[in-house]
């Protein structure tokens, strides 16, 4: 674990620079407080060399995600990553839930848009936030049936029916995280509404106070199976509207797009044409150039690029239990790297003088002079 926590005086300013400039452009990005430590930022990887270490993931023939047994334990405190990791980055850290409940609220909220794949990344990601193996579940009544793999099984219809897409669900016994996280999954086969996505998100979002809304929320999209893999839907449909909005939004969204996974050997003869290893290969070729083309140049992600998180090497030659989806391993994994990615964007963050730590002069929130209380001041109309 690194144990220095970044500090904004070390941040290296570009000589003339102002914080709206295209040279500072990386200082439109703010992150909150944490109680703890960094788990992964900080040990010689940026979150450019992160995303490549995750393209380089080969899958450990012989691993959880490759053989799959039968009496495998679900426990959080027994995972493991099963995949042989480049050399190039150190392994990746395995997040308890309360490091993981502690990273996320320290964004203005975490925002998955996309189909089922997608999902099945929101399932782990809700296991690991709810320390449960029945974690993407909100039917108590399920819980026993819907644990582990069942609750990524597509063709068990009950237990995706009642999987978890909003960290303030009502019917939750109380809030993920306490309340501390805002997560959301829109889910829909095909970004078909290049002018809802947005909206839908902001009518969502400002339900919470203002203290959430000053922080960079984190979007995740995934689309393609269902779209005929077309390019031209996922841009026209929501990459594009969604970078528009962060362009010109402040404190800027960190925006990431998921590439389609390797389809597993099984894959069904008559889909193997459209959704099949080469067309999926080409697909995801041609939107990770679109992104690179529509972001600045040279720029990663803290300068206002959208990540290309490619997730074939990690699926490649892993076991489908219907040649599209994959099961408990292949999805917890997927989340703990979503979750050192965001650990590092956090770290990279806080280097760019985004840490807004406003709680060392509102240690009890809103509510004194200098945070809003009664005696603050506002000019009125004469």
């Amino acid at each position: 674990m690194n144990t220095a926590t970044p500090s904004s005086s070390d941040v290296d300013f570009e000589q003339g620079s102002t914080p709206v400039s295209s040279a500072s452009s990386k200082h439109l990005t703010v992150v909150g407080e944490r109680a703890h430590q960094p788990q992964y930022f900080g040990q010689g990887c940026t979150s450019s060399q992160f995303l490549e270490a995750i393209r380089g993931v080969k899958v450990h023939r012989g691993g959880l995600a490759h053989v799959m047994p039968a009496n495998r334990s679900f426990a959080l405190d027994d995972f493991e990553f099963s995949f042989e990791w480049p050399t190039t980055c150190p392994p990746p850290h395995v997040f308890s839930s309360e490091e993981a409940c502690d990273l996320m609220s320290a964004f203005g909220a975490f925002v998955t848009s996309g189909d089922s794949l997608t999902r099945h990344v929101v399932n782990a990601l809700m296991i690991v936030l709810r320390d449960s193996p029945h974690g993407a579940i909100h039917n108590p009544n399920l819980f026993e049936t819907c644990q582990g793999d069942a609750q990524f099984d597509d063709a068990g219809k009950s237990c995706r029916l009642w999987a978890v897409a909003d960290s303030h669900l009502k019917s939750l016994p109380e809030p993920v995280c306490g309340g501390k996280v805002r997560f959301a999954h829109f889910e829909h086969p095909c970004p078909v509404d290049p002018t809802g996505f947005v909206p839908r998100y902001l009518s969502w979002f400002h339900q919470f106070p203002a203290e959430a809304r000053a922080l960079s929320p984190v979007f995740l999209n995934s689309f393609g199976l269902h779209c005929g893999m077309k390019p031209s839907i996922s841009l026209l449909g929501v990459i594009k509207p969604l970078l528009q909005y962060a362009s010109r939004t402040f404190p800027r969204p960190i925006t990431l797009w998921g590439g389609v996974h390797a389809p597993g050997n099984n894959k069904p003869e008559q889909y193997v044409a459209s959704q099949g290893r080469t067309p999926v290969e080409r697909y995801n070729e041609k939107m990770e150039k679109l992104i690179s083309e529509l972001g600045p140049r040279g720029g990663g992600i803290m300068e206002g690029a959208m990540g290309f998180i490619s997730w074939f090497g990690l699926t490649d030659g892993a076991k489908s239990y219907d040649g599209t989806h994959y099961a408990y391993q292949i999805n917890m994994e997927k989340a703990h790297l979503l979750l050192n990615l965001l650990d590092i964007l956090w770290g990279e963050a806080v280097q760019a003088d985004g840490l807004w730590d406003v709680g060392v002069v509102c240690p009890g929130g809103r509510g004194n002079y200098q945070c809003g209380g009664e005696h603050y001041w506002e000019p009125t109309q004469a």
